[in-house]
């Protein structure tokens, strides 16, 4: 249970370090909460930052409960090799 409460916290940061936010300075996990659901997100301990306009969280808090509004790490893929296509027009020779 502990690893996965590491991880989203691990997700977060690494989203927000790829955001360029100063971590250094922060305590704070920012979240994507739709305008619909700003009551909700504020009942489970989110709160609003006026000149980021934009929720967030203090660090070290159980985010489970705010779990949803996370954005996810992004996920790193490798360059896909350049093939010809099938239906490439060019002459082999």
């Amino acid at each position: 249970m502990h690893a996965r409460k590491y991880q989203r916290e691990a997700n977060a940061i690494a989203q927000q370090l790829k955001a360029g936010v100063d971590l250094a300075h922060s305590n704070r996990i920012y979240l994507e909460v739709p305008y619909s659901e700003r009551l909700e997100a504020k009942s489970r301990g989110a709160r609003w930052d006026p000149k980021r306009r934009q929720w967030y969280v203090s660090k070290g808090i159980d985010l489970s409960v705010v779990e949803k509004w996370l954005k996810p790490a992004p996920v790193a893929q490798r360059p896909r090799p350049r093939t010809g296509h099938v239906g490439d027009k060019r002459s082999n020779g």
